[in-house]
C-alpha cells in the first residue's frame, strides 16, 4: 500500500493540506479495536450483547465545502460498511442478530469532519441516524466513536508553513482516545518523520507515546480514599504514510496503537486485563475505479480476514516492545 518505489534524489517542495471546496474524494478505511474490558453493542429492538474486538470497513465519498481560515469541514458519505465483532461467547447469537441492523443503519450516513489547514482533526460526529430517546442514542454514541477510530488516520499534522523538515512534533492525536461513551482525556507527544519522495510524493513515518484516562474517578467505599481512580493506560503508537505533495492529501496511511494499564489503574487492581489495541489502514480509491462492495457483516473468524491479519498483528514488535520517540 504505501509505495516502497520512492527514492530521496528529488522531494515534493512543501507539505501542505489542501482540499478545494466541491472536490469529491473517496476513501477504503478499515480499523480494528481490542478492548482491555468488553463494551456494549445494542440494536433499537432491544437486543444486546458485549464484544471484545471489533472489525470496521467503511468506503466514504467525501466533499469539502468552502474552506475558512481554520481550514475545511468534510461531509463523507458512507456508500457501504462491514463490522465484524468479537462477542462474549455466551452473548454470539445476539450480537450476530444485531450487526445486520447496525450496517443498515450505517450505509447513507454521513461522516462530518473537521479538519485544520495543518493536518489537525479537530472533530468528528455521525448524522442521519435517529437519537431522539436513551437508547438510540446510545447506539448513536457507539456507533460516532467506532467510526471514529476509522477518522483517526487522517489526523496527521504537517510541519509549519509546510516547510520541509527532516523531522517535526505533534501534540494530541484522535489515534490516543479511547472509544468508550462515558468519555477519555488523553496526551501525547508523536514525532514525524520524512522518508523516501520525489518530487510529488513523500513517505512520513509517525512513532508516539501518551497516557490516556478513561472515565472520571468514582466513589469507592472499599477504597482508603473513598474514590477509585479512572482507567489509565500507557499507549504507544506507530504509522506510517504516503502524501500527495502535489495536490496536497493523502494517499494511504496504515497505523497501530497498544496500550496497556498502569499500575495503579482502576483497571489493573486485582484484575488480569487485557492490552488495548487499534490499528487501521485508509487508502484513497482511484477517481476511474469501480464502486466498491463490502462484504457482510458478522462473527469475527481468527481463521479468515481480517482475524488472521489481527492475528500476525499481534506479532509485531510494537506489540513485544512499545516504541517511544
Amino acid at each position: 500500500m504505501i509505495a516502497l518505489w520512492l527514492s530521496t534524489a528529488a522531494m515534493a517542495q512543501t507539505l501542505v493540506w489542501d482540499w478545494p471546496a466541491g472536490t469529491e474524494r473517496v476513501w477504503h478505511i478499515q480499523a480494528g479495536v481490542a478492548y482491555s474490558n468488553p463494551i456494549w453493542l445494542r440494536s433499537k429492538d432491544n437486543v444486546e450483547g458485549r464484544v471484545e474486538r471489533i472489525y470496521t470497513e467503511f468506503v466514504w465519498r467525501c466533499r469539502a465545502g468552502e474552506p475558512d481560515r481554520n481550514g475545511w469541514e468534510l461531509a463523507c458519505r458512507i456508500d457501504d460498511a462491514r463490522l465484524l465483532a468479537d462477542p462474549l461467547p455466551t452473548e454470539r447469537d445476539a450480537v450476530a442478530a444485531l450487526l445486520p441492523e447496525l450496517e443498515a443503519g450505517l450505509i447513507g450516513a454521513t461522516v462530518q469532519l473537521q479538519l485544520d489547514r495543518n493536518g489537525h482533526l479537530r472533530a468528528v460526529d455521525l448524522e442521519g441516524l435517529p437519537k431522539d430517546n436513551r437508547r438510540s442514542g446510545a447506539i448513536h454514541e457507539t456507533l460516532r466513536l467506532l467510526v471514529a477510530r476509522n477518522a483517526a488516520g487522517f489526523d496527521l499534522h504537517l510541519p509549519s508553513n509546510g516547510d520541509l523538515q527532516k523531522s517535526w512534533k505533534q501534540r494530541d492525536d484522535l489515534v490516543y482516545a479511547y472509544p468508550i461513551s462515558y468519555g477519555s482525556l488523553s496526551g501525547a507527544r508523536v514525532m514525524h518523520t520524512l522518508g523516501d519522495a520525489n518530487e510529488r510524493y513523500v513517505q512520513i513515518r509517525s512513532v508516539g507515546s501518551g497516557t490516556v484516562r478513561v472515565g472520571e474517578p468514582v466513589v469507592d467505599p472499599t477504597s482508603p480514599s473513598g474514590t477509585q481512580e479512572p482507567w489509565m493506560l500507557d499507549l504507544n503508537s506507530e504509522a506510517q504514510a504516503l502524501f500527495d505533495g502535489g495536490e496536497g492529501h493523502l494517499v494511504a496511511r496504515r497505523w497501530v496503537a497498544v496500550g496497556r494499564p498502569i499500575a495503579s489503574s482502576g483497571w489493573q487492581v486485582g484484575l488480569g486485563v487485557e492490552p488495548y489495541v487499534q490499528t487501521g489502514v485508509l487508502s484513497l480509491l482511484p477517481s476511474e475505479a469501480p464502486p466498491m462492495t463490502l462484504a457482510p457483516s458478522g462473527l469475527w473468524s481468527v481463521d479468515t480476514p481480517p482475524g488472521a491479519a489481527w492475528h500476525h498483528l499481534l506479532a509485531s514488535p510494537l506489540w513485544k516492545a512499545p516504541t517511544t520517540p
